[in-house]
C-alpha cells in the first residue's frame, strides 16, 4: 500500500519541472511550497535586520556580523536569481517594485566585494543603510501571505 502511494507520488513528481516548482514557491504563496518558502525568507529577512541592528551595538563582533551578512547576501542573491529564472515574465519581475527592492538589497554587499575601490573613490564609505531595504522585502512577503 505504502509503496503504491510512493510510486504514484514519484511518478507525479517526475512530471513536474523544477522551474514550475520554483515558480510556485516564489509566486504562489497560497500553495504549500509558497508558504514554506515565504516563512523561510521572512525568517531570513528578520534575522538579517536583527543582525544589522545588533551590529551597531556590538562593535567587537564585526567579523561575526560580516560573515552573517555574506550568508544573508548569498541567500538573497540565490533567491533573486531563482525568481528571475522561474518568472514567466522576467522583464516584468525585474522592473517591478519588489524586483528592484530585491536587487537594491543585495547590491551594497556585492559592490563592496567586487568594486571596493570604486566606493571609496565615489566618497561613499558605507552603503549599509541600503540593507534596511530588506524590511521592504519582508513587507512584500507579508502582503502575499494568506494567514
Amino acid at each position: 500500500m505504502v509503496f503504491k502511494v510512493l510510486k504514484k507520488y514519484l511518478k507525479k513528481l517526475k512530471s513536474i519541472s523544477f522551474k514550475s516548482i520554483l515558480h510556485d514557491c516564489f509566486f504562489k504563496p497560497q500553495t504549500l511550497a509558497g508558504k514554506q518558502c515565504d516563512y523561510f525568507l521572512n525568517s531570513v529577512v528578520l534575522l538579517s535586520t536583527l543582525c544589522l541592528i545588533l551590529e551597531t551595538s556590538f562593535k567587537n563582533y564585526d567579523i561575526f556580523f560580516l560573515v552573517l551578512e555574506w550568508l544573508f547576501t548569498l541567500v538573497f542573491t540565490i533567491e533573486y536569481a531563482l525568481k528571475i529564472y522561474s518568472s514567466k515574465d522576467k522583464q516584468s519581475y525585474i522592473s517591478s517594485f519588489f524586483g528592484i527592492i530585491d536587487l537594491i538589497a543585495i547590491l551594497p554587499t556585492l559592490m563592496s566585494f567586487f568594486l571596493p575601490g570604486l566606493l571609496s573613490l565615489l566618497g561613499i564609505k558605507n552603503l549599509r543603510f541600503f540593507r534596511l531595504l530588506r524590511i521592504f522585502k519582508f513587507l512584500g512577503y507579508l502582503e502575499k501571505v494568506h494567514f
